[in-house]
């Protein structure tokens, strides 16, 4: 009879661990990973339309998903370069034409893949700002060694 007992209690536990949240879920429930990918593939699109006459700067100034760190983070990384030879919101020279989709979320850190160039991928961090939620950095700008994509 005790027997019996300790597996219908193990039974019972298995059953409702199963559906508790995992730790990511819970941490990560309430971060809106949509604008992240939003943010990436217009990123994208302004940088395949050749014919736009913004540099990156400017067009990350444009965005107002875009926080005022990630702004100024932005200045301060080109002030201090003397020759970029990468894209630094993307950390690479180049991208998948189709754009991004989220493939994993840690903490306010979102990883997207490319749509058609699996194998790339991207790190975009997100923040609370004044109640919503911003891009706070990509690629090399805000994006802490360890989390940064290696390609």
């Amino acid at each position: 009879m005790n027997t019996s007992r300790i597996f219908q209690t193990l039974a019972i536990i298995v059953v409702c661990s199963c559906n508790a949240p995992s730790p990511q879920t819970a941490d990560t429930r309430h971060v809106p990973v949509d604008i992240a990918e939003e943010f990436a593939n217009s990123y994208v699109a302004y940088s395949n339309d050749r014919k736009n006459p913004m540099n990156t700067l400017e067009w990350l100034e444009s965005q107002p998903m875009a926080s005022e760190r990630f702004k100024s983070s932005l200045q301060a990384f080109y002030n201090e370069m003397e020759f970029v030879d990468a894209d630094p919101i993307l950390d690479a020279q180049d991208h998948p034409e189709k754009g991004f989709e989220v493939v994993k979320v840690d903490s306010h850190y979102v990883t997207l893949k490319g749509v058609d160039w699996e194998r790339f991928k991207m790190v975009v961090r997100l923040a609370e700002s004044n109640g919503k939620w911003v891009i706070d950095g990509a690629g090399a700008i805000n994006i802490p060694a360890n989390r940064r994509v290696q390609h």
